[in-house]
């Protein structure tokens, strides 16, 4: 159901009556909204080619790595070096922002599509 900025204002009067008039609200209703959007962020998927032996990938820019919460080539997974416990033979992955390089180790064995899933602010 989505409601109309009227019918917001309209139901927060109902709720809790005031004096303060619509001009006055909507103001205070845009602030809530940007401050709910720039926490809340969407889920978004980023997919490769993924060639055998080579461990590092170039990613989009808006991609950030404490944004980044799936990493597979394949079927297999890798782990976040910086956000998980990865034990010796695990696969890991890394991400430098400043380069926007995705470093898989191991490299993976053969061609396939790597998937990136990572989150961006509404």
């Amino acid at each position: 159901m989505s409601l109309t900025l009227q019918q917001i204002i309209d139901e927060a009067d109902t709720l809790v009556p005031n004096v303060y008039s619509p001009q006055e609200k909507v103001p205070w209703l845009n602030a809530i909204n940007q401050d709910f959007f720039s926490i809340v962020k969407i889920p978004m998927v980023y997919t490769f080619n993924v060639a055998a032996n080579n461990g590092e990938y170039t990613l989009p820019s808006d991609i950030r790595a404490k944004n980044i919460d799936k990493v597979h080539v394949g079927l297999i997974k890798y782990r976040s070096m910086l956000e998980e416990d990865v034990q010796p033979a695990q696969n890991y992955w890394v991400f430098d922002d400043s380069t926007n390089k995705l470093t898989l180790e191991p490299a993976p064995y053969k061609e396939d599509k790597g998937v990136v899933r990572y989150h961006r602010i509404a």
